[in-house]
């Protein structure tokens, strides 16, 4: 279960999953109460299912985003203690 943060979450939609930069499609979408969803704007409680590639690993934390607007990534900071 995860909440849609910003944007919509739409079936059939190509998406990447971040951070590793996974392509994935959503398949269905599930409100609450299992039922199905074509969408889901901000705010909404809903569970994706994903069509990804085999082996992949998608663990706690990551963010589905758009494929055509992907996320920026860090791979190194600075930090002034």
């Amino acid at each position: 279960m995860g909440k849609v943060e910003n944007g919509l979450i739409v079936k059939n939609m190509r998406c990447f999953i971040m951070p590793d930069c996974i392509k994935a499609e959503v398949q269905d979408i599930f409100g609450p109460d299992d039922i199905k969803y074509m969408y889901a704007g901000p705010g909404e409680n809903v569970k994706v299912k994903l069509k990804l590639p085999e082996n992949s690993e998608i663990l706690r934390g990551y963010v589905v985003t758009d494929i055509h607007e992907k996320l920026p990534t860090a791979m190194e900071f600075y930090v002034d203690l």
